[in-house]
């Protein structure tokens, strides 16, 4: 859906205010080198808070939530990572508080 909505951002020219902020990110996934297959794409959803439950663990939704993303993802050729402050990558990108 965020790459449904960049691209009709995109097709209102300039005539949405909104469309400033989301320039840069609508020319970096309409570029050639967001379709060179060579790179590595990766989606991340980063999730805080107590979500857990009685049947479930927040780790156990998690891998869950990767999996479902994995699955519907498939046609975009990308890592998926659900994440949280304790288990995401430091190598691919930083908390800036």
């Amino acid at each position: 859906m965020t790459l449904a909505a960049l691209v009709s951002a995109r097709s209102f020219g300039d005539r949405k205010s909104s469309l400033d902020e989301l320039q840069e990110i609508i020319t970096t996934v309409m570029s050639e080198d967001f379709a060179d297959d060579k790179k590595k794409k990766y989606v991340i959803l980063f999730l805080e808070g107590n979500f857990g439950g009685h049947t479930r663990s927040k780790k156990m939704i998690m891998e869950e939530l990767q999996r479902s993303m994995n699955t519907k993802m498939r046609w975009l050729n990308c890592r998926v990572s659900v994440v949280d402050s304790t288990t995401y990558n430091k190598e691919i990108f930083q908390i800036v508080s």
